[in-house]
This record gives structure tokens, C-alpha cells and sequence, in this order.
């Protein structure tokens, strides 16, 4: 084993060249009689246009970037994309002193960095190997176009020169310069007096070699943790020969990470190769594996000098890797302390090795992307205090009536909100990223129930027939989905008449509509229900209607008073014509109108509709019908959230078929309930100020959509052969859930019914 984390850096330098290519280019004229003359070249072609310009995290993994591949496989893109650089933090790097003069180095060093040596009166000496640049240059190196930079390149670094200056003979066969236990402790204090906020120890030795066996250097660690400072500590190198088991850490100060004094603020970094694999010479997490976390250590390009430049391998290069994450972290989200940006690199990591902490890499590796993301149940506080809306309901939010309403209204532009961390985020910007996923499925689900249905009808009496649906477990249409999607319900329904009254009850089955001839798309939703009903529609029912002559009043009805609807309606019957006039009232649970949001207020949400319907014939063997419907939704919303124009929602459908062959010919068109008004205003919150406060502003927005969904299908049913049934249909759907941003929809079904 090696006893300084030093011994496996490598510095390789190289001899610099430079291959210069002259291009040179040549011009001929010639000259030729006036008499003749020559039609000029046509014009060359405009040039092509520039190429878009690239953005997100991908504009900054410049040359500069993939040069080092840690930066990458932290994926610190992310968080420059994000605006962080590190700026406003302080990292101390505790080493052999840093050369202010390369020009990496410019503007990032801390004017109050010092030689502890010197400090206490002593001479410095002119041994070094450069080993405190190195490790600095991945915490900080300039971002200019050069080499490589730091993984916070606009992090300010407190330098303490912790050595002397001179060779340590207590130590053979270790570079590193020669410094004490006093001079460590003194050099972790003076980081504590000068509010350092990370602090970066890539060395360490067994506990003999310090005077007092590092019990000085373990209380200055103790008043670092005592004043909220985390210290990233390479957890040290050892002969690559030795075997992964037998390479735990001994040294000081690494073996204090686990203790109780130090709570948590300690942080033991393990280093990793481009593979994301144990360095062959890196010590593991061992014991230390809850207070350990690896990083990049392996074959790490550094380019500071001539002198300076090759690749560098230790856990030395592991270490500062996470000090500079660290800084991304705390420049960015400023309410954040220390020990807080640790337990969420923790927290986001990328696991390694076994699952969950392990005794080879600890927590995994870091993951910029997942940390500068919102973590836990992210919630936007409302202003009377106590009221929240989800974020991920915000996002998931794209059903019904309202379609992509959250992504659409003013209402949120700009607002913030809070993750775990109690870090704000611009709700805007996650709104905007929704996947739009096919609208079909649901539709295809249904069709396949209603092929794979057996059902027995019974006549109980001359005016009474009943109905039954048998399930059958074991049939599974779509083996790609899940069971419970496809796994049928037992169901009844009876159908009495007694003179010109008529009354229908059951469960599962598909409810009656309003009026009688409603032709039903073998892809849609139930139009014959109702759009606003169907938000209602529960797997028990009751319709019950009076026939008197040509007029017949009908009263439906569904579930009960947590969730249903209940409808009455007025009919006429002129010729082979019935048109029907309804009125109702439907109950949602934790809903209205299919938004989870705009009912956040109350378990319940309740909306009223009236509708027109018509069925007959039209021209030749053609027979059609049509339903219009306007829906007002009572909005239930959560805390200081108000309406100042109630929504109002449209939905209509269209229907033809006609006898074709030996089945039937369909097209249907329809639009889907949608909020066609509605406006709503909020104390919304905005920022947060230097206190760490939500600020409010308030807000108004529309509670429309985008877009407006409309479906049109074809479909053919016949008999084939054999008396079996078969059903051939299409749809398309444009903008579906009502969002201009969804792509079109376009399905093909085809089913094939026994006869049984």
C-alpha cells in the first residue's frame, strides 16, 4: 500500500509542436482579341444558411469539455445549462500551493489564499511537483477555449499551501512535500476563519505519521463540520496490484468520515474510470461506503502548462471532481447549505455496482442532470399559506375538457415552485416539456372488450328480456398489457315495458343514450351517452322513460352521489324522426371535466349540461343522428385561486350509416368536450427572495386550450362465412386532447366475433 493519495498521480509532460500548413492559391489571366466576346459566368449560388445554433446542455460540450471526460460522465452540461458555473462559492483546496501564474488560474484564486508555513513565520521551500495546480485545475480551470477546464469554472479557490516546501524524508518513495499534523489542522481552521463553503484534502497518511495521530487534525475537521463546511477527501491510492478487497482505507483524515462529531460532513471520494469501473489503483468505499461517493480519477486530462500537461491518475484527481460539483450546486440554488448539496448528490447519483450504497463506490457516481432536477414531490405553495398544487399533476394534467389549459395559460408563465430541497424552479419550463403520447389506446382497449364480450340475452316475460355478461379470466386479446386492463366484468341488465312506461337498470353493459338510433364508432367514446355524462358514467345505471303518443320524458341515471350523473330529457318523435332536448347534472370525484387541477380544492367537482340530439333518415338508405351539448363546470380550486368567467365547454358529434352487403357502412365525426371560455385568477408565486421567501404576484389566465381535437371514422361490420361477425374501422385524430403541439392519430382495427 501506498501511504500518500499522491503516489499514483502522474503528471506526463509532453513536448509541444506545432504543425503549420501554408495554403497558397494561384490566379491566371489571359488576354484575347476585342472582337471576341464572352458571356460572363452566371452568378455562383447564394450560400447555404447558417445552421441553427445549438442549444441545451449540448452548447456547451465544447472541445474544451470532451477533452476530460469526467466532465462528461457527471454530465455538468446540465447544470452550465442551467446558468451554473460556480460563481459565488468558495472551494479551499488544501494542498502543495497553486500557480496564480497559469493562465487557467486567472481571476479564480481568492486573494486571501496563504502559505500556512509561512504564516507561522516559517521559510518555504522550492520543492514542489505541482500537485495543489493539478488539483485545483479540475475544480476551477478556465473556461477559454484551451486544454480543458474545471468542472466550476467560476468558482473562486481558496489556496492553502499546506506543505513546506521540501522534501519529506519521514515518507520515502512519496513526492509530495513534506508538511505536519499542525500544519493540516492550522490550514483546515484558517479555511473555517475565511468562510470557505467546500474544502478539498486530496492527501492523507496512516495515522503514525502525524505527531499526535491525527487527533489535531480530526477536532479542526470537527469545527469545519460544526460551521455546516463539507470536506471532499480523496479516499487513497494503493499499489494496483493490491486485490479490490484488501484496498480500505487506513489513513488520516479519511478514517473520520464515520464519525458521530463529524455528522455527515465528511465525504470519502473513491475514483472511477471513463468506464464508470473501480480505478485499479483507487481504495473503495469499505466501512466508509454511507459517507462516499465516486467520481472520475482515472486518466484525467490536465493542460496548464507545458510542464503540466498529460493525463493524471489518483483518487488526488477523484476528489476535487465532487468539490466542483459541490459548487455547481451551491452558486446555483444559494438557499442550499453544504451538507444539503451533499445529501442530494447522494440522493441523484448513478448507481454503481450493487444496487443501492455498496462497499466499492458508495452512493455511485454523480449525476448533474438528475440533481439539477426538481427531487421528491415538488409542490407550487399558493399564497393564503397552506395550499399547494403537485407539479406532476400540473404536468399530467392534459385530460378533458381542458386539454393542455396548464401549458397554454398565462397563468403560470414564469411562476416557481419548490422540490424537496426547498430549491425554486420555473414551472414554465417543465410544462413545456410534455410528451404527447397516442390518444388510441384507451379506444382500442374498448373495442377489443366489446369483440371479446359474450353475452346471452333472455326473454323473461313477452315485455321483459334480460341480459348477461359472462367473463372470461383466461382471455387475454393484448398479451402486451397488462391483465387488468383486459380482464372482463360480470354484467346484467333487464329491459321491461308496461304500456308506454319502459325502465332499464344495470351494471357494466353500456348505458342507454337519450334518444333511440344513436349509431356508436367503433373507435370513439360513447356519443350516444354524452360527453359530459360519460365523465360520470359509472359501471351501474338506470334509465326509465313515459311514451305518451309522440312525446316520451326520460330520466337516466348513473353511480351515486361521490360520483355519476343524472339527466332528464324531453323527446318528440315527427315521421321516422326523434329529436330530444336534456338537461343534467354530473358528479366527478377529484376532478372537473377531466382536470385533476381546476378540482384540487374539494374531493368532488360538479358541472351541469343541456344537449340536443336527433336520429333519423337522410337520403336514400342513409340514416343519421347528432348530438350538440354545452356543459358549466362548478370549479372547486385550491387557496386564493378564483374564477372571473366561468368556463363554458362544447362537444358535438355527427353520425351516417347505411346497409352495405350483408352488414352495415359507418362515418362519424365528433369533437370531444372543450373549454371553449373560462378565465381564472391567482396569487402566484414568482421568485424567492434573498430570504429565502416565496414572492407572489398575482395572475390571470385562460383556462382554454390550444387546440381543438377533432376525430372522423370509417367503419364496415359484417357477416362472414360461418356466422361469425367482423368489424374493419379507422380513425384519425387530430390535435388530440385538444393540444396543437400533439401529433396527428391515425388507427386501424380490425375484429372478428364468434358466433356463439
Amino acid at each position: 500500500m501506498l501511504h500518500t493519495c499522491r503516489r499514483a498521480w502522474t503528471a506526463l509532460r509532453t513536448a509541444g509542436s506545432i504543425l503549420a500548413v501554408m495554403v497558397m492559391a494561384s490566379a491566371c489571366a489571359s488576354g484575347g482579341s476585342s472582337a471576341n466576346i464572352v458571356d460572363p459566368p452566371p452568378p455562383p449560388p447564394p450560400p447555404p444558411p447558417p445552421p441553427p445554433p445549438v442549444t441545451g446542455p449540448a452548447a456547451f460540450e465544447t472541445a474544451e469539455y470532451q477533452a476530460q471526460y469526467g466532465l462528461g460522465l457527471m454530465n455538468t452540461s446540465h447544470a452550465y445549462a442551467e446558468g451554473a458555473f460556480g460563481a459565488g462559492v468558495t472551494v479551499a483546496v488544501i494542498d502543495s500551493g497553486i500557480d496564480a501564474s497559469l493562465p487557467e488560474f486567472a481571476g479564480r484564486l481568492a486573494p486571501n489564499s496563504v502559505s500556512i508555513w509561512e504564516q507561522q513565520g516559517g521559510t518555504v521551500g522550492d520543492y514542489n511537483n505541482g500537485h495543489g495546480s493539478l488539483v485545483a485545475s479540475v475544480i476551477a480551470a478556465n473556461r477559454n477555449d484551451v486544454g480543458t477546464h474545471g468542472v466550476a469554472p467560476e468558482v473562486t479557490v481558496l489556496a492553502i499551501r499546506v506543505d513546506r516546501g521540501v522534501e519529506d524524508a519521514s515518507n520515502p518513495g512519496s513526492s509530495f512535500p513534506l508538511y505536519t499534523e499542525t500544519d493540516l489542522a492550522l490550514s483546515i481552521d484558517y479555511a473555517v476563519d475565511q468562510g470557505a463553503d467546500v474544502i478539498n484534502i486530496s492527501l492523507g497518511r496512516p495515522p503514525e505519521f502525524y505527531e499526535s495521530n491525527g487527533n489535531a487534525i480530526r477536532a479542526a475537521l470537527e469545527r469545519a463540520a460544526s460551521a455546516g463546511i463539507v470536506v471532499s477527501i480523496a479516499a487513497g491510492n494503493f499499489n494496483p496490484s493490491t486485490p479490490l478487497e484488501n484496498r480500505i482505507t487506513t489513513s488520516v483524515p479519511q478514517i473520520f468520515a464515520d464519525n458521530a462529531e463529524m455528522n455527515g460532513h465528511l465525504v470519502i471520494v473513491p475514483a472511477i474510470d471513463q468506464n464508470s469501473q473501480i480505478a485499479g489503483f483507487s481504495a473503495r468505499a469499505g466501512d466508509l461506503a454511507n459517507f462516499a461517493i465516486s467520481a472520475p480519477g482515472a486518466d484525467i486530462y490536465i493542460a496548464l502548462s507545458e510542464a503540466l500537461t498529460g493525463n493524471a491518475n489518483g483518487t488526488s484527481a477523484a476528489a476535487p471532481h465532487i468539490a466542483g460539483a459541490l459548487a455547481l450546486i451551491l452558486g446555483h440554488f444559494p438557499n442550499m447549505t453544504p451538507i444539503e448539496a451533499l445529501q442530494l448528490l447522494y440522493d441523484t447519483a448513478r448507481d454503481l455496482g450493487d444496487p443501492g450504497v455498496d462497499d466499492i463506490y458508495g452512493h455511485g457516481a454523480p449525476d448533474l442532470e438528475a440533481a439539477f432536477a426538481p427531487q421528491g414531490n415538488a409542490q407550487m405553495a399558493l399564497s393564503d399559506g397552506k395550499s399547494t398544487l403537485g407539479i406532476a399533476g400540473l404536468i399530467d394534467d392534459t385530460d378533458g375538457a381542458f386539454g393542455d389549459w396548464t401549458r397554454h395559460t398565462a397563468l403560470f408563465e414564469d411562476a416557481v415552485f419548490l422540490d424537496d430541497y426547498d430549491r425554486a424552479f420555473s414551472v414554465n419550463a417543465y410544462l413545456r416539456t410534455q410528451t404527447y403520447l397516442p390518444t388510441m389506446l384507451p379506444a382500442l382497449e374498448q373495442a377489443a372488450r366489446r369483440t371479446t364480450d359474450q353475452v346471452r340475452h333472455i326473454a323473461l316475460t313477452p315485455f321483459t328480456s334480460a341480459s348477461l355478461l359472462e367473463p372470461q379470466p383466461e382471455l387475454q386479446p393484448f398479451s402486451q398489457l397488462d391483465a387488468e386492463m383486459t380482464r372482463q366484468q360480470p354484467g346484467f341488465a333487464f329491459d321491461t315495458r308496461q304500456g308506454d312506461w319502459r325502465v332499464r337498470a344495470g351494471r357494466g353493459f353500456g348505458a342507454p343514450g337519450t334518444i333511440d338510433g344513436t349509431q356508436q364508432a367503433v373507435l370513439g367514446g360513447t356519443a350516444h351517452v354524452g360527453a359530459t355524462a360519460q365523465l360520470g358514467l359509472q359501471r351501474s345505471w338506470g334509465a326509465a322513460s313515459w311514451s305518451p303518443g309522440a312525446w316520451e320524458i326520460g330520466l337516466r341515471t348513473s353511480g351515486n352521489g361521490a360520483a355519476g350523473f343524472q339527466a332528464v330529457s324531453l323527446a318528440r318523435r315527427i315521421d321516422d324522426h326523434q329529436i330530444a332536448m336534456e338537461t343534467g347534472n354530473v358528479v366527478e370525484a377529484r376532478s372537473a371535466m377531466g382536470s385533476q387541477t381546476l378540482a384540487a380544492g374539494s374531493h368532488h367537482s360538479r358541472t351541469a349540461f343541456a344537449a340536443v340530439a336527433w336520429s333519423g333518415p337522410v337520403q336514400g338508405n342513409w340514416q343519421g343522428s347528432a348530438r350538440v351539448e354545452l356543459a358549466y363546470p362548478e370549479l372547486a380550486m385550491p387557496g386564493s385561486m378564483e374564477v372571473i368567467e366561468p368556463p363554458l365547454a362544447s362537444a358535438w358529434s355527427l353520425a351516417l350509416s347505411r346497409p352495405l352487403g350483408n352488414g352495415a357502412l359507418g362515418l362519424h365525426i365528433s369533437q370531444p368536450l372543450r373549454a371553449e371560455r373560462g378565465m381564472i385568477r391567482a396569487d402566484m408565486p414568482v421568485a424567492v427572495n434573498d430570504n429565502g421567501e416565496l414572492v407572489f404576484e398575482q395572475r390571470t389566465g385562460a383556462l382554454t386550450p390550444s387546440g381543438r381535437e377533432i376525430s372522423a371514422e370509417v367503419n364496415l361490420n359484417w357477416t362472414v362465412p360461418g356466422g361469425a361477425g367482423a368489424t374493419l374501422a379507422t380513425r384519425y385524430t387530430r390535435e388530440a386532447g385538444h393540444s396543437t403541439y400533439a401529433r396527428d392519430d391515425i388507427s386501424l382495427w380490425f375484429g372478428l366475433r364468434a358466433r356463439h
